[in-house]
This record gives structure tokens, C-alpha cells and sequence, in this order.
């Protein structure tokens, strides 16, 4: 067998074919390039910037930041430490009885480990 150096720890295999190897990299796209493609600009806000003489400095409005399709995060700054040391965070909007319940949920799932 012809193309294997002596010290190759690996399997060879027979090519009865006489296949060439082909790296990825040389592999051709089969995608074209869109062309005659126009940007649509009905929905585009344009941010505004503008002066504050008061405070020196200049401000944005209208800017988009971060994923305005995904909902916010829920602030969890309600906290229980149980007696094993575990720490549960719980969310802000739960009313006093619904923390109370979440609180005693958790507190069982916690044992029941």
C-alpha cells in the first residue's frame, strides 16, 4: 500500500476508486448573490440626537437598544435563605400570599432532595 508513511498510527483504507481527497475549503458555494435587492425604510425610526444646555451633554432618543421582540427579563430581587443553606430567588410582580406559596413550594421541593 502506497501513500501511508511507515509510522502512521492510523487505519488506511482502500481506494479502489482513486478518489482525491477534498478539504472544505475547497469546496465551491452553490449560492448566488442576490441582485436588484432595494432596503426597505417604511418602519425605520431615526434616532434623534439632541442637546441638553442644562446638563452638557448630548442625548438620544428613538435609538433601538437591545431585542425589542423578546419580552424583559422579570426582576428577582425577593430572596429566601432556608436552614440548608440554599438561596431562592423569587420574582417582584408575586403578591405577598403568592410568594408565601412560592416560598413554601420551594421550601418542600428543597427536602424532598
Amino acid at each position: 500500500m502506497a501513500g501511508a508513511p511507515v509510522d502512521f498510527g492510523g487505519r488506511v483504507l482502500p481506494n479502489p476508486d482513486n478518489l482525491q481527497p477534498t478539504l472544505d475549503t475547497d469546496i465551491k458555494p452553490n449560492v448566488e448573490e442576490p441582485s436588484g435587492a432595494t432596503m426597505s425604510i417604511e418602519n425605520y425610526r431615526t434616532p434623534r440626537i439632541t442637546k441638553s444646555p442644562s446638563k452638557g451633554y448630548d442625548r438620544i432618543e428613538n435609538a433601538h437598544l437591545g431585542h425589542p421582540e423578546m419580552s424583559p427579563i422579570p426582576k428577582h430581587s425577593r430572596k429566601v435563605q432556608y436552614p440548608t443553606g440554599h438561596i431562592v430567588a423569587f420574582s417582584d410582580h408575586l403578591t405577598p400570599e403568592e410568594f408565601d406559596k412560592a416560598a413554601k413550594v420551594a421550601w418542600q421541593k428543597i427536602k424532598e432532595q
